[in-house]
């Protein structure tokens, strides 16, 4: 089991705070291990869209070459590229 060993204080409205109890509640867990897990999948979902982004990004490389870009242009945002971006 890991050791919990940093606090974070985070305040709610009434209306969302009641919404946690409900939902932690209703799982039969902490509020505090409820929110654990939501912060775990908010992180894991972004890992995975970074992931699909540059898997889209190397896909995309190795379909087309893309003509050289001058580095001032894109070294600030590097995954906000148009081959990036979803076009569904």
């Amino acid at each position: 089991m890991t050791t919990l060993d940093r606090r974070v204080q985070v305040l709610f409205d009434e209306e969302l705070y009641g919404r946690l109890v409900a939902e932690a509640r209703e799982e039969r867990i902490s509020i505090g291990a409820f929110i654990r897990d939501a912060v775990d999948e908010r992180l894991d979902r972004r890992r995975a869209d970074v992931q699909a982004a540059l898997h889209r990004l190397w896909a995309s490389a190795d379909e087309v070459p893309q003509p050289a870009e001058d580095w001032e242009d894109i070294k600030d945002d590097p995954l906000d590229r148009p081959v990036l971006r979803d076009n569904s």
